[in-house]
C-alpha cells in the first residue's frame, strides 16, 4: 500500500510540475515578447533631441525673498525665463530674457529680450545691414500689478545696485532714411569764376584726434512715473550706489563741452565736475561718495601716445587736483599711466589704486635686406626657462599689456609704486588699507613646476 500511495503522490507532483513549467515557460514567452516589443518601439536618440534637452539657470531672488525668476533654455533653440511669486500666487512667462534683475526695493523686474534666432539667421543669410537688423527690446513688469512696458530698439540697460526708481537704457540709433537720389554734375568752374570765389583760409579746423569717438544718446527713465531724461553724447557713466545720481562724461563732436559731469535726479539738474578736451578713461566713488577719482590725458591730449593722469575732485565739483602723472616722483623715470590703468579707491578713501608701465620706445625700421632671399627664423629655448617656447609666444601679448601697480596715498601726498619689473605680482589687501602686500617669486624647478616663494 505504501508503494502505490509514494506512486500516485509522485505521478500527482509530475503532472502538476508539468503544468506549472508550461504556464512559466508561456509567461516568460510573452515577457521575452513585451520587452523585444517596447525596444523595437523606443526613439533612437539623436542631435536632435539632444539640442531639445533643457536646462534651468540664471536662477536669482528678490531683496524681500516674494520672488523667483529663472530661465528654461533648450540646448538649441530660443528659452523662456519666468517669474515666480515663491508662495505660488502669481506667475509670469516670458520668451528669450537676458540680463534679467529685480529693482533693489522688489517692486519692479528689468529685462532685455533678444530676437528670435530664426530672425537673427534669416536677416545674416541676407546680408540685411546692421542698424536694419531685429534689435533687443526692454521688458519694464511691475510685479505688483502684472503692468508690462515694452520699449523697443534697445541696446543695454544698466540699474544702480541699490536703486529703486531710475533705469539707464541706451536706444539704437535712429534708422538710416533713404539715400537721397543724387543730383546731375555742376559744369566745371570757369577762369573767371575761380577769381570770384572767396579765397579759402589755409589752415584747416582743429578737430578731435583719430581715435576719439562721439558718445552715444543715453535715456534715463523712472520706473514708476515713466518720465524719460535724455542726455546726448555719453561716453563713460556710472550711477551711484542708490541711483540718486548719475555720473557721465560728455564727449562731443566738436572741441566744446568735454568733461565729467553729474546729473542729480532728484533736483533734476547737471553739475560740471571736471572740464577740458581729451579723452575720459576711467572714474571712481569714494565709498561715501565725497571724492571721485579720474584718469583722462587731457593734459597730453594731442601726442601720439598720450600719457594719463589721476585727478581726485570732490563730488560736487569742488577742490580739482592732479595728483599723479608722468615724471612725478614715485613713478619710475620713463614710466607713464597708461590708457589701460585700472582705478580703485580703498574702503577708508584714503588711497586710489592705479596702473604705470614703462613708456614704449619708438620702433626702429628694420634695415633694407641685401637680398631678396628669405631669411630663416629661430626661436632659442634655454633649459633654464620657465616656460617651453610655444608657451612664451603665446604670452608675448599678455606680457606686451602688463601694466603695474602703484598707489596714490592722500594723507602723505605720496604715490607708492607698488608692482615692477622685479616684482610683477604684488596681492594687495582687498580694501586697500592694510601696510603688506604679499609678493609671488617664481622659483624654477626643472620638473614642470614653478613653486613661488
Amino acid at each position: 500500500m505504501g508503494k502505490i500511495k509514494s506512486k500516485l503522490i509522485l505521478g500527482m507532483l509530475s503532472n502538476t510540475m508539468r503544468t506549472y513549467g508550461t504556464k512559466i515557460l508561456a509567461l516568460t514567452f510573452v515577457a521575452a515578447l513585451a520587452i523585444t516589443s517596447a525596444s523595437a518601439q523606443k526613439k533612437v536618440l539623436t542631435h536632435d533631441v539632444y539640442d531639445s534637452w533643457k536646462a534651468i539657470s540664471g536662477i536669482k531672488t528678490s531683496n524681500n525673498g516674494a520672488w523667483i525668476t529663472f530661465s528654461i533654455n533648450p540646448q538649441e533653440g530660443d528659452g523662456t525665463f519666468e517669474v515666480k511669486k515663491t508662495d505660488g500666487s502669481k506667475s509670469y512667462k516670458f520668451d528669450r530674457g537676458s540680463n534679467i534683475q529685480f529693482s533693489d526695493d522688489s517692486q519692479y523686474l528689468v529685462a532685455t529680450i533678444t530676437p528670435t534666432r530664426e530672425e537673427i539667421k534669416e536677416a545674416t543669410d541676407k546680408k540685411v545691414p546692421a542698424n536694419d537688423r531685429p534689435k533687443n527690446s526692454l521688458l519694464i513688469l511691475n510685479l505688483a500689478t502684472g503692468q508690462e512696458t515694452k520699449l523697443e530698439r534697445i541696446t543695454s540697460f544698466s540699474i544702480a545696485s541699490k536703486g529703486s526708481e531710475w533705469i539707464l537704457y541706451r536706444p539704437e540709433p535712429p534708422q538710416k532714411a533713404e539715400e537721397k537720389k543724387e543730383e546731375p554734375p555742376k559744369p566745371p568752374v570757369t577762369d573767371q569764376e575761380k577769381q570770384a570765389e572767396p579765397k579759402k583760409e589755409e589752415k584747416q579746423e582743429e578737430k578731435k584726434v583719430a581715435g576719439h569717438s562721439n558718445g552715444a544718446s543715453y535715456i534715463l527713465r523712472n520706473l514708476r512715473s515713466g518720465e524719460e531724461i535724455k542726455l546726448e553724447n555719453v561716453g563713460l557713466n556710472q550711477f551711484n550706489e542708490a541711483g540718486t545720481k548719475f555720473f557721465y562724461n560728455v564727449t562731443p563732436d566738436g572741441l566744446e563741452g568735454h568733461g565729467i559731469f553729474v546729473y542729480d535726479l532728484k533736483a533734476k539738474q547737471s553739475m560740471p565736475i571736471m572740464e577740458g578736451l581729451g579723452q575720459y578713461r576711467r572714474m571712481a566713488l569714494t565709498e561715501d561718495e565725497k571724492q571721485i577719482a579720474i584718469i583722462c590725458d587731457v593734459d597730453d591730449y594731442r601726442s601720439k601716445e598720450p600719457s594719463q593722469s589721476l585727478y581726485i575732485v570732490n563730488a560736487d565739483g569742488k577742490n580739482l587736483k592732479k595728483v599723479a602723472y608722468e615724471g612725478m616722483a614715485g613713478i619710475p623715470q620713463g614710466w607713464y599711466i597708461p590708457r589701460t590703468s585700472t582705478l580703485r579707491w580703498s574702503k577708508a578713501g584714503d588711497r586710489v589704486q592705479f596702473s604705470t608701465v614703462e613708456k614704449p620706445k619708438a620702433e626702429e625700421k628694420p634695415a633694407t635686406p641685401a637680398s631678396d632671399e628669405p631669411k630663416a627664423e629661430l626661436d632659442v629655448w634655454s633649459w633654464t626657462d620657465k616656460e617651453l617656447q610655444p608657451q612664451q609666444l603665446l604670452r608675448v601679448n599678455a606680457e606686451k599689456n602688463r601694466t603695474y601697480s602703484a598707489l596714490y596715498d592722500l594723507k602723505n601726498r605720496t604715490i607708492y609704486q607698488v608692482e615692477t619689473k622685479d616684482r610683477p605680482d604684488v596681492t594687495l589687501p582687498r580694501n586697500l588699507n592694510g601696510d603688506y602686500g604679499l609678493i609671488s617669486i617664481e622659483q624654477f624647478t626643472g620638473a614642470g613646476v614653478t613653486p613661488s616663494d
